[in-house]
């Protein structure tokens, strides 16, 4: 997982996600729900810096 901070762009981290994590939530949307809980504070305003904007993909996309 990578983390920018688009408000200083100079800020950037690689981060590895826990592998039990990617077991217990398996596809994107779900993984991507999970960090989002864990990564910003509740009821957060989207404008706020703290606020989160994630990209995330499962298994599955375009495999039809």
């Amino acid at each position: 997982m990578m983390k920018v901070d688009l408000f200083d762009n100079e800020d950037y981290s690689d981060e590895v996600i826990d592998d039990e994590l990617l077991r217990q939530f398996p596809g994107g949307m779900s993984l991507g729900a999970r960090l989002l809980y864990e990564l910003m504070p509740a009821h957060t305003d989207v404008f706020a810096p703290e606020s989160v904007i994630g990209f995330v993909c499962g298994a599955l996309n375009a495999s039809g």
